[in-house]
């Protein structure tokens, strides 16, 4: 199974490198395989430009090459990802169902956001809300169960 890393957005300078739209940062990774279009190629460097990654990939050497993968999807396989403890994709705890600390189911996780630099899980439920996701607020998840058991805010519903 494949991730998404992000999508790719525009060429930067006239040797190949594609500024991309990141869906989250800590995936991408220098000599990594990556699926780009139907070319699976190597991410050869990795630098940013105001907290954009800019990529250059192997067999993209010119600014024509690099214009035939605009707009598209850029993918790494799940299996060459290692987590650490405590760590999950993004698209795992989508479906998540969310109780409180007394067992009260409050809903599903729906979305996660990333409106600044913390994490939101978006919980749909009675009542659609937000949650930080933070230690403070989330107590575990437990992906064999599929339950995440949260603190909520107070006031929050």
């Amino acid at each position: 199974m494949a991730i998404a890393l992000g999508k790719t957005l525009k060429t930067v300078g006239l040797r190949g490198e594609i500024k991309v739209y990141p869906y989250d940062l800590s995936l991408f990774e220098e000599g990594t395989e990556v699926l780009l279009g139907e070319d699976i190629m190597i991410l050869e460097k990795l630098r940013f430009q105001k907290n954009m990654p800019v990529i250059k990939l192997s067999g993209i050497d010119s600014i024509e090459e690099a214009e035939e993968y605009l707009d598209l999807e850029i993918f790494r396989d799940k299996d060459d990802i290692e987590l650490e403890e405590d760590e999950y994709y993004l698209s795992d705890l989508l479906g998540l169902t969310v109780v409180d600390e007394n067992a009260q189911v409050l809903g599903v996780v729906k979305d996660v956001l990333q409106p600044s630099s913390q994490w939101v899980y978006v919980i749909e439920g009675e009542k659609e809300f937000l949650l930080p996701a933070v230690d403070e607020y989330i107590l575990s998840i437990d992906m064999e169960t599929g339950m995440m058991v949260v603190r909520l805010i107070e006031g929050i519903l």
